[in-house]
């Protein structure tokens, strides 16, 4: 499959085009019916099957399943069982991250989470856009049964320190700044700004993180500050 890939790629680059891949990756409108982005999808289903089914696996096998399909996954970082991708390529991780139970990571545009990213259970990050009109947005067959379907992307950024609760949807185009937190079943439609406190549906901002929120004392107490 992979040789099929590269053989698609050079094909279109001496002809001075876009692949498929590079088309849906410029945010720009593409033709997501494509065969070879078709078996991208089909092996990023079937790595992920095994990585969710799968009795026999450790979780340092599964971690290396990630590691073959993943953008890049940072040392310390735990994805959680439940994960379902679209391609997996454009799923880029820090380090010490986790994702809960069932995230959902629909990257056809990159999706990039930095260091000490906390995700909650059942979360959606998802870049593809579709078009608005009925018609439009219809698959269409062409007289050989050839499907098309057109979709553009818009990529997903995660900065350092976030914390996003259960059940959080974050649409495309949207970038969460560093140490923000975003409530539980929030619908993120536009950017969070870094070091606030966000939530609702639409989300809306509430207030900054501050001092006042620190718990250093406590772990102070504890040994751990």
């Amino acid at each position: 499959m992979k040789k099929d890939l590269v053989r698609d790629e050079l094909e279109h680059g001496a002809k001075g085009e876009l692949s498929p891949r590079e088309q849906m990756e410029s945010g720009e409108w593409f033709d997501a019916a494509d065969g070879g982005l078709e078996r991208d999808r089909i092996h990023a289903r079937e790595v992920m099957l095994r990585f969710n089914t799968d009795p026999a696996l450790s979780s340092e096998e599964r971690t290396e399943l990630l590691h073959g399909l993943f953008g890049a996954l940072g040392e310390g970082t735990e994805v959680s069982l439940g994960a379902q991708v679209d391609y997996g390529f454009g799923i880029f991780v820090g380090r010490n991250s986790f994702f809960n139970f069932n995230c959902t990571f629909l990257d056809g545009a990159p999706i990039v989470f930095g260091d000490d990213v906390w995700v909650g259970p059942g979360c959606t990050f998802a870049t593809p856009l579709h078009p608005l009109v009925g018609r439009e947005r219809a698959k269409r067959i062409d007289a050989d049964g050839t499907p098309h379907l057109w979709e553009r992307n818009l990529p997903i950024t995660v900065g350092n320190d976030v914390w996003i609760g259960a059940n959080v949807t974050v649409n495309p185009g949207v970038t969460i700044g560093d140490g923000a937190v975003v409530g539980s079943g929030s619908v993120v439609t536009r950017d969070v700004p870094p070091r606030t406190l966000a939530f609702g549906n639409p989300c809306r901002v509430f207030r900054e993180i501050t001092d006042a929120d620190s718990i250093a004392d406590a772990l102070a107490e504890a040994g751990l500050a």
